[in-house]
């Protein structure tokens, strides 16, 4: 007779303690499903009876950042039940739920209105040509120049330029929590780092593919890889390593997409050769909706979507339009040219336009029915010259960054409109390490800015 024993590892409660912290660390850092995998591990530990609540809690926090709003209220209800006192648990639930249940699902776009536009001919020198792809980060908008293999950052009077050690790259996403810039070296089927803060390329971060294409990046570093080799779709960690794989094929043929984007816990895929649009779900991979395009004479070539689930597309009939699941879709009112546009990224209030054509790159202001961010005012200090006021701005639903504000910004006194300096800091945040969780939510905590 044959005896199978299987040993596993018991998980003790330091161990479980030291991948808290190390859950904490990614999740601060921008590494949120890293931070889920060693949360969920240290969950299957023995833990301390005084630290579960906070287990639940810190595994609640990772969850709703990923979209994940289900599951992370179930764990805040694990909290409460081991700890009922927690008013602030009790609040965030309330909050949760006034998000599911009064939350305005639709921000209908009317018309976009031409902000600025940036030449690839500037002051006689040539900065870009044919611009296959355009991000922001910060006030800078940073261009990707396939023909000449650079990166251009353009401001309102001022370019800067930046060889790539690759020939003809053909995407370019930007995580501004990390500081970095992704862009494809399609040639030899890599993924390659530019750092943003040193202005250097750092190599290649992934490799293996026929011809990939970057679609986007999410707020928890995500990468939407397409390899138009193979026809699938990969979401990718911060690292490189493969999350998810979506097949895209149809029986023997390679389905056509021509875009893909996140949107929380959704990826939107604009599939030609099944003239829809397939919403998948960003953790498991399986499809969740489709929704057929809304017009049988033209094609969309590129598309975004909003922070409600909208779909802002380009059409080749030159027709912008904005859909809405189960809606009827409404025409964008544009007073110009889109012929030679072939890729538009949306960052409220702004819809960034490249045009291969004219080489150029516009930006769209975008009119809606409803605000898009939340002014929190954090601090504020008066002397006898000056007002100082520090401030933020959040996205009402999270996850998309601000490319900019200073031109939407005045400054009145009791006699009308004043002068004002505007300063943007980017900070990044610091990591404290405490050694008994109970102590710190009791103490430490209150040190914290």
């Amino acid at each position: 007779m044959l005896v199978t024993i299987l040993l596993s590892k018991v998980i003790g409660p330091e161990e479980a303690l030291n991948l808290f912290e190390k859950a904490t660390i990614a999740w601060i850092n921008n590494k949120t499903f890293q931070a889920l995998e060693y949360m969920k591990l240290a969950m299957e530990g023995e833990i301390y009876l005084e630290d579960i609540p906070e287990f639940w809690y810190m595994l609640s926090r990772i969850e709703l950042e990923l979209g994940m709003v289900e599951e992370a209220k179930e764990a805040l209800m694990n909290v409460l039940i081991l700890d009922p006192g927690r008013s602030e648990i009790v609040t965030l639930l309330n909050t949760i739920d006034m998000f599911q249940e009064n939350l305005i699902m639709k921000n209908t776009i009317s018309y976009a209105q031409l902000f600025e536009s940036f030449d690839g001919l500037f002051k006689g020198y040539e900065y870009f040509y044919s611009p296959v792809s355009v991000d922001s980060y910060g006030s800078n908008v940073i261009v990707l120049d396939a023909i000449n293999s650079r990166l251009v950052f353009l401001k309102k009077d001022f370019y800067s330029v930046y060889k790539l050690p690759v020939k003809k790259p053909n995407s370019l996403k930007v995580d501004s929590t990390i500081h970095v810039a992704y862009y494809t070296d399609p040639k030899n089927g890599n993924i390659r780092k530019f750092n943003l803060l040193d202005l250097k390329d750092e190599g290649i971060l992934v490799g293996g593919f026929t011809y990939p294409v970057i679609f986007d990046v999410d707020q928890a570093g995500r990468l939407l890889i397409y390899d138009s080799g193979t026809g699938k779709l990969y979401v990718l960690s911060h690292s490189g390593k493969k999350l998810v794989e979506l097949s895209l094929d149809r029986g023997y043929n390679i389905a056509v997409i021509n875009g893909a984007v996140f949107n929380y816990e959704k990826i939107y895929v604009q599939d030609l050769s099944n003239r829809s649009y397939k919403i998948f779900n960003t953790l498991t991979g399986k499809q969740l909706e489709n929704i057929p395009f809304p017009s049988i004479t033209s094609l969309p070539v590129t598309f975004d979507v909003d922070e409600r689930g909208g779909i802002i597309s380009l059409w080749t009939d030159g027709k912008f339009r904005y859909i809405f699941p189960k809606a009827k879709p409404i025409d964008i009112s544009v007073n110009f040219d889109t012929s030679g546009i072939n890729l538009i990224r949306y960052f409220p209030p702004f819809l960034f336009c490249s045009d291969i054509k004219k080489h150029k790159i516009y930006k769209f202001l975008l009119n809606t029915e409803k605000a898009n961010y939340l002014v929190s005012i954090s601090s504020y200090n008066i002397n006898q010259n000056t007002v100082t006021v520090d401030f933020s701005l959040e996205s009402l639903l999270g996850g998309y960054r601000i490319p900019g504000i200073s031109p939407f910004l005045y400054v009145f006194d009791s006699k009308g409109r004043v002068g004002f300096d505007y300063t943007e800091v980017m900070k990044k945040p610091s990591v404290m390490v405490v050694n008994r969780i109970k102590d710190f939510f009791k103490d430490e905590i209150n040190t914290l800015k």
